[in-house]
């Protein structure tokens, strides 16, 4: 299934994401990167579920950059910031960090001022 971008402005679109909710996502921004997200809820004010490790640059908390699984516990079921690939930056609620993923959750909110560097999103 491919659901072709949500627009700013448009928060009817996103909840097309919800037939997306417990599978992998690929997400294919303007610039061509492509990320993949596993979400396993969609709401009106958060986005939660997991990404693998290989979609961001550095996830940080309180001004540290986590670079472990003992680094990351003090730092779990906090705000943390996750820097993207693509250089975006966005508020990250850490719920669980391991070799290959981490979870959590995002604002809604802040996932929509992106909205318009998406071109794709494939389910």
């Amino acid at each position: 299934m491919t659901i072709h971008t949500f627009h700013h402005g448009n928060d009817r679109n996103l909840f097309q994401f919800m037939n997306c909710v417990n599978q992998w996502i690929t997400i294919t921004f303007k610039n061509g990167q492509k990320f993949q997200v596993y979400p396993t809820s969609i709401g009106f004010t958060l986005v939660s579920g997991y990404v693998p490790n290989t979609v961001y640059n550095s996830l940080t908390c309180q001004g540290n950059e986590i670079n472990s699984i003992a680094q990351a516990q003090g730092c779990l079921n906090q705000w943390v910031q996750v820097t993207l690939k693509n250089n975006i930056t966005l508020s990250f609620y850490l719920t669980s960090y391991d070799e290959q993923y981490v979870g959590g959750n995002l604002q809604t909110n802040e996932l929509l001022k992106y909205s318009d560097l998406i071109a794709d999103v494939t389910c």
